[in-house]
């Protein structure tokens, strides 16, 4: 899929992916996890994998990935890549920013769900 293509809410058909920054094991990143897990399990049927990249064991990568502030969830597929800071608590917000489809609109194709984790296993 091209970097420039965008996809209409509601016709991707593969697997979402969100890097998920915290900077160590906080309320506030344990509720950005959650709220984004919720969203994600409601609308996209078990078709995302979450990267929880923790930024006080990997320092590098804000600079790398040009990360200025935590928690910060980048949707890197499908495109356009999109970033919200904050704990997603605000939930329209989150779903008009990442063009989530609406909870209806995936078909099941069992579960293809996974999350992964980098240094930060409080997450589990």
């Amino acid at each position: 899929m091209s970097e420039n293509r965008v996809v209409l809410p509601g016709s991707f058909s593969g697997i979402w992916i969100f890097k998920l920054y915290v900077c160590g094991e906080t309320p506030r990143a344990m509720k950005a996890y959650y709220n984004l897990k919720k969203v994600c399990d409601e609308r996209l049927d078990a078709k995302y994998k979450i990267e929880v990249v923790d930024l006080v064991k990997n320092p590098e990568v804000a600079r790398d990935d040009n990360i200025t502030a935590c928690p910060t969830v980048v949707k890197e597929s499908p495109a356009p890549k999109t970033r919200v800071v904050g704990d997603l608590s605000k939930t329209e917000m989150v779903l008009n920013k990442f063009d989530l489809p609406p909870s209806s609109s995936l078909p099941s194709i069992g579960k293809a769900r996974s999350v992964s984790l980098l240094s930060a296993p409080f997450f589990m």
